[in-house]
This record gives C-alpha cells, sequence and structure tokens, in this order.
C-alpha cells in the first residue's frame, strides 16, 4: 500500500532537503587571484557560515562543512570591522578606505538582491509542493537553486575583492597576500567542528589592545603562527570541499554516497586534517600565553577557551536572559539583589560544568567513535558518559536558573523577557 503524501511529509521533506543538500564549495572565494598573487594553494577558502567548533550549533556528524552541512552564505563574510583590518594590513589612506567602504556597500546591496530572488524561487518551490503534495519537484530542483545562489554569492565575493585589490599602490601590492589569509581565516575557520579547530589567535590577540611593548614581543610567534595556520586551513579547506563535492544530490542520494568507500575515505582525511589544524592552535596558544604578564594572560586564556570551545563556554541562555532582567526600568532593589545573586551562584554552577563539558569532548575527539559522538548535535550516545553527565549538570543548572529568576519578577516583568528555548 502507498503511503499518502501529508501536508506535514511534504513540509517535513522540504525542511530535510533544506538542511542536508549542500552546495559546491569554490575555490575562489576569498580574496581573488592574479598574476602577482600568492600561489594557488593559499588561495582557496569558502563563506563565512555558523560557528561550530567544540560541540558547536546543530549539524549533522557526517558534514564536512562545519556544523551548517555546506548550507549557503548568509551574509557576506566582509564586515566594516574586517574591512578596516584589510586596510590596515594594506596601509590605505583615506581616499582608499572610502573607496573599500563604498564598494563594500555596493557588494552588499548586490548580496541582498540575489538572496532574496533565491527566497522568491525557494518559497515558490516549497508552496507548489505543499499545495501538490508532492515534494518530488523540491527535492529536484532545490539543490540547484542552493548551487546557483552559492556560486551567485562567491562572484559578489570575487568582484568586491578584485575591485578592492584594483585600488592598491605599486607600493601597497606586496601586502595583499596577507589580505588574501586573513579573509580565508574570516572565511572559512568556523567551518571547523572540533575544539580548537575554529581558533584565531591573530583576532584574539589584536582585540586584547595589548601595550606597544608586548605586541612586539608577539610578533614573531605570531607571524610564525599565521602561515602556519593558512597552510593547515588551505590543507583542511580542500578535503572539505572534496567531501562536499561528493554531497550535491537529494538527502536520499546523499544517503547513498556517504555509504560509499570513496566518502568514508574522505572522512578518515578530514578527521585528519581537522586534528592537524586543531594542534596548530594548541600549540601556539601555549607558546603565546607563555609569554604574555600574567593579567593578560588570564584575559587571553578566557578568550580563547570561548573560541576553542564557543557553546560550552559561549553566551548562554541565562546570562541573556538575567541581563534582559536586570535591565527591566520597574525593577526593585531587592529584586536586583536577588537577580545578581541567583545570577553568581548559576556561574559557578555552570563554570564547573563547562570546564568537565570541555574535557570530555577534548578525550572524545582522540578517537574516531568518540570523534563523531563529539559532534553530534543530539548529544552523546551514551548520556552517562562523561559528556553525557556535564551536558544534563549544566542542561539542569540553567533550567533552575531560569526558574528561579522567573520567580523573582512580577508577572507583567516575566512577559518582558526572552522566549525560553533549551539549546544544549
Amino acid at each position: 500500500m502507498n503511503r499518502p503524501v501529508t501536508r506535514t511529509l511534504v513540509l517535513a521533506l522540504a525542511s530535510l532537503s533544506l538542511s542536508m543538500v549542500h552546495a559546491p564549495a569554490s575555490a575562489r572565494q576569498g580574496p581573488p587571484d592574479a598574476p602577482r598573487a600568492a600561489p594557488p594553494e593559499a588561495r582557496q577558502g569558502g563563506p563565512r557560515i555558523l560557528r561550530g567548533p567544540g560541540g558547536g550549533p546543530p549539524g549533522m556528524a557526517f558534514s564536512f562543512g562545519g556544523p551548517q552541512g555546506g548550507r549557503m552564505m548568509q551574509s557576506l563574510p566582509v564586515n566594516e570591522d574586517r574591512l578596516a583590518h584589510y586596510a590596515d594590513l594594506l596601509h590605505l589612506d583615506d581616499a582608499q578606505r572610502e573607496a573599500a567602504s563604498a564598494l563594500l556597500e555596493g557588494s552588499r546591496a548586490d548580496f541582498d538582491a540575489s538572496r532574496a530572488a533565491f527566497r522568491e524561487q525557494a518559497d515558490a518551490l516549497r508552496k507548489a509542493a505543499e499545495e501538490n503534495a508532492d515534494p518530488a519537484p523540491l527535492m529536484q530542483r532545490m539543490p540547484e537553486l542552493m548551487r546557483e545562489q552559492s556560486a551567485a554569492a562567491t562572484k559578489i565575493q570575487d568582484t568586491f575583492f578584485a575591485d578592492m585589490r584594483s585600488l592598491l599602490t605599486p607600493e601597497q601590492e606586496p601586502h595583499w597576500p596577507a589580505v588574501e589569509r586573513a579573509s580565508r581565516r574570516d572565511s572559512t575557520l568556523q567551518r571547523g567542528r572540533l575544539s580548537y579547530e575554529g581558533v584565531d589567535l591573530l583576532s584574539l590577540t589584536r582585540d586584547l589592545k595589548l601595550e606597544p611593548a608586548l605586541k612586539a614581543a608577539l610578533a614573531e610567534p605570531l607571524a610564525q603562527y599565521e602561515l602556519q595556520l593558512d597552510r593547515a586551513l588551505v590543507e583542511r579547506n580542500k578535503v572539505v570541499d572534496e567531501a562536499e563535492a561528493m554531497l550535491r544530490g537529494n538527502p536520499i542520494a546523499n544517503q547513498e554516497v556517504m555509504q560509499s568507500e570513496e566518502f568514508q575515505r574522505l572522512r578518515a582525511k578530514a578527521r585528519e586534517a581537522r586534528t592537524k589544524l586543531r594542534d596548530v592552535n594548541r600549540t601556539a596558544a601555549r607558546q603565546l600565553a607563555a609569554l604574555l604578564p600574567a593579567d593578560t594572560q588570564a584575559r587571553f586564556e578566557s578568550e580563547l577557551e570561548t573560541q576553542a570551545f564557543p557553546r560550552v563556554f559561549g553566551e548562554s541562555e541565562p546570562s541573556r536572559t538575567a541581563d534582559s532582567a536586570l535591565a527591566l526600568e520597574d525593577l526593585t532593589p531587592e529584586q536586583e539583589a536577588a537577580i545578581n545573586d541567583l545570577k553568581t551562584g548559576w556561574e559557578a554552577r555552570a563554570r564547573a560544568a563547562n570546564t568537565r563539558w570541555a574535557q570530555a569532548l577534548v578525550k572524545l575527539e582522540e578517537t574516531p567513535e568518540g570523534y563523531e559522538d563529539s559532534l553530534s548535535p543530539f548529544g552523546p550516545r551514551d548520556p552517562d558518559s562523561p559528556l553525557g553527565q556535564a551536558r544534563a549538570e549544566r542542561r539542569a543548572a540553567d533550567s533552575e536558573f531560569l526558574d528561579a529568576l522567573r520567580g523573582v519578577l512580577t508577572d507583567s516583568q516575566r512577559e518582558r523577557l526572552p522566549s525560553r528555548r533549551d539549546r544544549l
């Protein structure tokens, strides 16, 4: 008997198609090459996606492209801060900086128009699938549509960098490879899946606003690290792109591909490349920390653990909710004191759970089986494992804190807080 095609089934298949289809990564995403530029192996890159190392946001364990499974760019990987950094690397003058900003504004407009056109076509496909109770056309066309949008976004990005490069003087031209490396870090580091794989010690130390003397002391080790990181990043991106290129069909076809011997070979190769990139960051982080004074070292290590384990140590729902509650204009002094006490207790409890969570992730990553378990967005297969226990402990701490915080507030105040959602 044929199973009836229901509206729910159509929507589920549509969602599955969107979440699992892999658009091929381009070897020219990042600043475009030219005869005077760095060698080809230093010019590979890809779109900035969402973060994922150290047990990052939801994604499929088989995904090589980071937690997003090869989804398209959601925005151009160049923003004002990054553009300012590129301008500093190139020693642009004020007029050149203004021209580069205008180029970025135009590229964003082109990107937004391209995304709007994609959404219009995608919505039409989903609507037709629902109305006709037939998801087949959607599942067939959507991969093509996503690849077309990815190619369009890549062209917009490449054009921006080519135009920016045209602003340079002959004296500035030798600095362009540094922009290529910086763009590659900005665009692809966050395709990482392992702890430390997505760390960027160059941006981390830059954000610390170090004193000139300390900057000088770190200059040489950071220069060596930049080149080591870039080599490992190019290697990681290459194998990720190879694997993503195999996953171009609908979800059913991709399931068959993932069982193939060639895909399993790439899977093992990807783990090796990711581990190498992770180790480059780990080693450099230890070396840099040893050169810092105690107070700066503490700031460095705090930011490092957030980059190395963003889901574990990054901004959380309890902290956001507490900040929102403390910002309520009609909060009484007694309520404020109570919330601060609750927050202090939660921070201590969460910190202990987070430390165990991070330690469990690191240990799991050392074996092929544990590596797959550490990547799962659904938690470990064994809830009684150290990872499962740490996640459960953190979830309990968060839930109890949020319940207690809301108990301090009035009904009117609670209505103005962000909606609750379980992210662990």
